[in-house]
């Protein structure tokens, strides 16, 4: 019997901020994996997914100070999967994991680079971590979890750096380009037997003067078969394609407001190629897909009630 596992980063709450120029702007990295009898048979051990690209600059509260508390969006705080049972001693460990960054002055493309490649590293870490968990007699999760999440930041700063032009680096050099700051990266282990409800800490020793926490609902819900999943899961994923965009594009105009005049063409010629080229295939794909439920569903209500157009035949 299959089950699936809702994650929800539900609140982020300030216990102590570091920003001087009027309270903070978090963000969050969310990413979960996890292991059950269908990824025991993958060669990376693990099922991954993560945040989409678009939304991985969505500001939870801008001027956040200590004592706020914040909803995190939906959109943002909630990943859900599939998992499946192999019996009694199934087998199942999840592992959400969240890092927490500061809005600052990070050039778009820069952070861009740098999300894609935390993603990519965390997968790969996280893969590399359970094929020893998993060894008999092997280490455990927590034992490995911190260096192999150092060194997910460490290829994700290394992008961001990377990403700068010529001109953002001599900026940075002269301190006049502030990138975003890395607050903290976390994670719990989740048997993924009942509900739960936990929080996050996040904070570093080398930083006491940031700290925050986010509360966390993990849940478990029976599997009811669709005959028309496969045209659910279309629409999903059609979906989140274009709040992707959407989600770019927004992020690309606040960072044009604040944008200097040099910047602002390329910024404005961006956005106007993501409205004009790649957000309409993106919405006909979407109503391609709700079409194609549409006909499903119908399809499955004739097969249920064959005479239900038939008039005073239908009551028989």
């Amino acid at each position: 019997m299959s089950t699936d596992a809702i994650i929800r980063f539900e609140s982020l709450r300030c216990i102590h901020e570091s920003d001087r120029s009027g309270g903070s702007e978090p963000y969050i990295w969310p990413a979960l994996v996890w292991v059950d009898p269908q990824t025991l048979a993958l060669p990376e051990r693990i099922g991954f997914t993560a945040a989409v690209l678009g939304n991985a600059r969505e500001v939870i509260k801008s001027g956040m100070r200590p004592g706020n508390v914040a909803p995190i969006p939906a959109g943002v705080g909630t990943l859900r999967v599939r998992l499946e049972d192999g019996g009694r001693r199934t087998f199942r460990r999840l592992l959400p994991i969240v890092a927490l960054w500061e809005n600052d002055d990070t050039p778009t493309k820069a952070m861009k680079a740098g999300f894609v490649a935390y993603v990519q590293a965390l997968r790969s870490e996280m893969s590399a971590l359970f094929i020893e968990v998993l060894r008999p007699g092997g280490p455990t999760i927590e034992s490995l979890l911190p260096a192999a999440l150092a060194r997910v930041l460490k290829a994700a700063s290394r992008a961001i750096g990377d990403g700068l032009s010529g001109s953002e680096r001599f900026q940075l050099a002269i301190g006049t380009l502030n990138l975003d700051d890395f607050i903290a990266v976390t994670a719990h282990t989740w048997n993924a037997e009942a509900d739960e409800n936990f929080t996050l800490i996040l904070r570093r020793d080398a930083d006491p003067g940031n700290h925050y926490e986010i509360d966390v609902r993990a849940s478990l819900k029976p599997v009811v078969i669709d005959p028309c999943q496969a045209q659910v899961n279309e629409v999903r994923n059609a979906e989140a394609a274009v709040e992707g965009v959407q989600e770019e594009i927004k992020s690309l105009q606040a960072e044009l407001r604040k944008a200097p005049p040099l910047e602002k063409p390329g910024l404005q010629a961006e956005i106007r190629r993501l409205r004009e080229e790649e957000l309409p295939p993106l919405l006909e794909a979407e109503d391609d897909a709700r079409g194609a439920l549409e006909q499903c569903r119908a399809r499955r209500n004739i097969a249920q009630f064959p005479n239900a157009g038939s008039g005073v035949l239908a009551l028989r």
